[in-house]
């Protein structure tokens, strides 16, 4: 059974961020069309990551009754930035995408957002499907996330809404939301990072790289996977998901109840 959130925590538009004190791109997938229907609000979150989360932020995520909290990132990343979920309830999944950073990037690797997707699709589908299988595995609100959450996380909340029936423009049109939230603050501190750990000098490309959500790029994902596969729920099959896991995603997810849709 899904719970609801409080009627007080209100509804931020599709795509908004929802302040959560030591993150930036923290948002709500509900209110998407899927179908007849749409996605549920408070039940599927994204962001990225949770390694500052404040005690104001933790709030927030008990208000909303967070109960799964699935992390893309890879085993170096965890490690160097835990999340800061001391006092919460939620149960903290690790499902890396990448076992580690230098398999995301590997030597001679070009500095491509299509190279790291592509790659992903070819090579990493057991790993999302893993993810999208926690996800349908759930009975309370869950929160995915890697670093931007906008690469991992994007492939699996594009995919976890492609098999619910959610319209390829739609989910284009939640991914490429993410570049505004990252495009500022994010974005500076990332790029300072990287002179600072690999003396790598500030440029538009890496900015893009770091920050960017091209709407042709999660355009060309999907249809990478149909090429491959046929469909998204196909692709996602071979993987390792059953119609079990379809039918729970659905139900979890997916409400024809027009009023629930207007309530956080």
């Amino acid at each position: 059974m899904v719970t609801q959130l409080p009627e007080q925590l209100g509804d931020p538009a599709r795509g908004s961020r929802i302040p959560v004190g030591g993150t930036y791109n923290f948002r709500d997938v509900g209110g998407t069309p899927a179908g007849a229907g749409h996605i549920r609000h408070g039940v599927l979150y994204r962001s990225d990551g949770l390694h500052e989360l404040t005690d104001a932020g933790r709030e927030v995520l008990r208000q909303r009754r967070i109960g799964t909290v699935i992390d893309l990132r890879a085993v170096d990343e965890r490690d160097r930035e835990p999340s800061l979920l001391d006092g919460l309830t939620a149960v903290n999944h690790h499902a890396p995408i990448f076992e580690s950073t230098a398999d995301a990037a590997p030597a001679g690797a070009p500095l491509s957002l299509t190279y790291v997707y592509d790659y992903i699709v070819d090579e990493r589908g057991p790993q999302l499907a893993h993810a999208i299988g926690l996800i349908a595995a759930g009975t309370e609100p869950v929160v995915v996330h890697c670093t931007a959450g906008k690469d991992r996380t994007g492939l699996v909340i594009a995919l976890t809404l492609a098999v619910v029936g959610v319209a390829d423009a739609d989910i284009v049109a939640d991914y490429a939301a993410t570049e505004r939230h990252l495009g500022g603050e994010w974005a500076d501190r990332a790029l300072d990072r990287l002179a600072a750990d690999y003396g790598l000098e500030p440029s538009a490309a890496t900015r893009g790289f770091l920050a960017g959500s091209p709407a042709e790029l999660i355009t060309h994902s999907l249809e990478r996977v149909r090429d491959r596969s046929g469909s998204v729920r196909a692709y996602l099959t071979e993987h390792g998901l059953g119609e079990r896991e379809f039918d729970s995603l659905t139900g979890l997810l997916v409400t024809n109840d027009p009023i629930e849709g207007n309530i956080a």
